[in-house]
């Protein structure tokens, strides 16, 4: 998974109309699935961009608004791991810290991590 991340502007804008600014954007590491699942329970989905078929869901990438607090969650996901960029207002970043410190057991160990 590449450490550069492209958000759309599209998406961008969703979240700037959602919280009446430019966001901020929080970036972290790699997570596992189960930690995917974990951070997006009782939050609603905005946006996804995922192949469906009989048997199987294949996601991408997508956008969840986090529990209507003005923090939204970008994700990426590459071979079932997902990285995740938190945007928000500025004033917001510190509660991230928390959410993400929660994560932490979720956290992919990768070689140069």
């Amino acid at each position: 998974m590449s450490d550069v991340v492209k958000i759309s502007d599209e998406v961008i804008k969703m979240v700037s109309d959602k919280i009446g600014s430019y966001p901020s954007f929080v970036h972290t590491p790699v997570y596992t699935h189960e930690g995917f699942v974990k951070l997006i329970q009782d939050c609603k989905k905005m946006w996804v961009n995922e192949y469906i078929d009989d048997n199987d869901v294949v996601r991408f990438e997508g956008l969840y608004d986090y529990k209507n607090s003005g923090i939204f969650i970008y994700y990426i996901c590459e071979d079932k791991t997902y990285k995740f960029i938190f945007m928000s207002d500025v004033d917001k970043t510190d509660t991230l810290i928390f959410t993400i410190k929660a994560l932490n057991k979720y956290k992919v160990n990768r070689p140069w991590n």
